[in-house]
């Protein structure tokens, strides 16, 4: 309750702050080809960040499959948005890889990349406040900086916590065993990728390009609401509005997160009611991608309760299903295999084992038939026995 409330709270202060009826415009005289054009590097980005999370597993010795990771990172979208923090996507993202590769695998993979993608952002802020020092100041630079030397220490200190976990807790004097313990599977998983130097490294550079091309699409989606100014000002101001989305305030920092943007756009020089505009499309940048997340996961479930309904034999999942078996097998076309398949309720594409016996026959009726086939193959049998004692016989005889 009091996270809503915070987030409410944001949202009326902001709209007491900016120019509404401005914002209302810039959205109704949005140029959709450039948002087209955002989408798709927003896609890109979110290839990147599939590249990254996947280098990582494979640095830590776990191939798991690019589609496969693709449709769990979607799914994690999804998730993220309709629970009251993102976070929610980020444990799904833990344990679908957790299942395939441990859950120490899981959770480094996902830090791994979470770092590299921030790193990769505060730089670029570095960057920006750099070529806008006459404009944004000291003040600007000194806390891009600030920000990107934190994250270079959380790189380091990440990839140096196999050594601290392995030295014991003599070293670790504050912190109990149970929790040196816990973190050993995933401190063992990020020293695995801290020795490959190469796959390491190449996180770093895709989590950087990720953030190069969420850059462009930013300047898309500005360029699309009447903003057009240069990318170093979304450089500085975009992680002043993430980093503020991570404040526990709010449900998944709505009104925090869009009170920062526009704030610090407007201090760049940006008018407040275009930028309240973008920041309206910004939350609904991912929204595309989440509900495709949402199909995904609905997916299994579907499918899931189908067998249920099968099995069960509810009449309302295959309406008319025993009057049409016995049609089908009363005039010879339906196979006994799919027979017993539908008679068992079993899911479509699971195959009896059992031997056919012919199309037209029934599962209770084949004992009769196999019955009367090895009884024949007995009497031939018999048969041959027979003549041969017979030849026997008369061989003899004649002797």
């Amino acid at each position: 309750m009091l996270r809503a409330a915070a987030g409410i709270a944001g949202v009326i202060l902001l709209l007491r702050v900016i120019d509404l009826s401005r914002a209302l415009r810039a959205l109704r005289d949005t140029d959709l080809p450039l948002v087209v054009g955002g989408t798709a590097l927003t896609a890109a980005g979110i290839v990147c960040t599939v590249a990254g999370w996947g280098v990582a597993l494979r640095g830590m010795g776990h191939r798991i499959g690019w589609s496969r990771l693709t449709h769990w990172y979607l799914e994690s979208l999804f998730l993220g948005h309709i629970a009251p923090s993102g976070a929610a996507g980020d444990a799904l993202r833990v344990v679908q890889a957790g299942r395939v590769a441990g859950w120490g695998a899981g959770l480094a993979s996902l830090a791994a990349s979470r770092l590299a993608n921030t790193l990769g952002m505060a730089l670029f802020g570095v960057v920006g406040a750099l070529l806008l020092y006459s404009t944004a100041g000291a003040a600007v630079l000194v806390g891009a900086v600030i920000f990107a030397v934190a994250m270079i220490l959380c790189w380091v200190l990440a990839f140096r916590l196999e050594l601290l976990t392995r030295s014991g807790p003599s070293r670790l004097a504050r912190v109990s065993r149970v929790v040196t313990r816990s973190l050993a599977p995933m401190a063992e998983a990020l020293g695995r990728l801290r020795r490959a130097r190469r796959l390491q490294a190449a996180c770093l550079l895709i989590g950087a390009a990720g953030w190069a091309v969420n850059l462009l699409a930013l300047q898309a989606f500005a360029a699309a609401v009447g903003i057009h100014t240069a990318w170093t000002v979304l450089a500085v101001a975009a992680p002043v509005s993430l980093v503020a989305a991570t404040i526990p305030l709010g449900i998944r920092g709505i009104g925090v997160r869009e009170g920062a943007l526009v704030g610090m756009l407007a201090y760049l020089g940006v008018d407040s009611g275009r930028a309240a505009a973008l920041a309206i499309l910004l939350d609904l940048q991912l929204v595309p991608f989440a509900l495709l997340g949402g199909a995904l996961l609905g997916r299994p479930l579907a499918r899931s309760g189908r067998r249920q309904a099968l099995r069960a034999g509810d009449p309302g999942s295959a309406p008319g299903q025993p009057e049409r078996l016995r049609g089908a097998m009363e005039t010879g076309q339906l196979q006994d295999g799919e027979a017993r398949r539908l008679d068992v309720g079993a899911p479509p594409g699971v195959h009896d084992e059992r031997p056919h016996t012919g199309p037209g026959t029934h599962p209770q009726g084949n004992g009769g038939a196999v019955d009367a086939q090895r009884g024949g193959v007995a009497a031939a049998r018999s048969g041959r026995g027979a003549a041969g004692d017979q030849r026997a016989v008369g061989h003899a005889d004649g002797g």
